[in-house]
């Protein structure tokens, strides 16, 4: 039996600026055999833009913008009509005012030691931890998005107090919530 090389995914990380805490996750991505492209401020999506992102193996879409920035009329559409699987870092572009993956407005901060309570069987707890493990998260201050109901999402993993910290949703062709 003979096997090829493992080929590493094409991972687009989209960002604005390395200023509120993602610094580093590109390379610790990179490091696991992956390649990472920088994208910096996608604010407005075009044909050409949407044909490359939807090109790569995921999207992740990086704390390190300004949810304000993509608030536009119909962009919000763009981002959520994307075919790649999207890997959502920023808890202020999810809510109800944003994009609409959460019925919330609302992004209260988590301190230092945060820990996430997995709630959900998923391979990616794989190696982690099982469901009703705690798992440490945060070394600072971070905002964690305010819902508690993944709507028609399932949660994955959830805060203490029952916030959601990872939701997946399977089926995009119908509104979040």
């Amino acid at each position: 039996i003979a096997s090829g090389p493992v080929r590493g995914a094409n991972i687009l990380f989209v960002e604005e600026a390395a200023a509120w805490g993602c610094e580093g996750g590109p390379e610790l991505v990179e490091g696991a055999g992956h390649t990472v492209t920088r994208m910096s401020y996608l604010i407005a999506l075009d044909d050409a833009t949407i044909q490359t992102l939807n090109a790569a193996d995921l999207v992740i879409f990086s704390r390190d913008a300004s949810s304000g920035n993509y608030a536009a009329t119909g962009e919000a559409a763009q981002w959520n009509g994307l075919t790649v699987p999207l890997l959502m870092a920023n808890s202020y572009m999810v809510r109800s005012s944003r994009w609409q993956w959460l019925n919330t407005t609302t992004c209260p901060e988590v301190g230092a030691g945060a820990g996430m309570v997995i709630v959900g069987d998923h391979p990616i707890f794989n190696g982690v931890g099982s469901v009703g493990d705690q798992i440490p998260m945060v070394t600072n201050t971070t905002a964690l998005t305010g819902a508690t109901d993944a709507g028609n999402g399932e949660a994955l993993a959830t805060d203490t107090s029952g916030r959601l910290w990872i939701a997946l949703w399977e089926n995009t062709d119908t509104p979040f919530y």
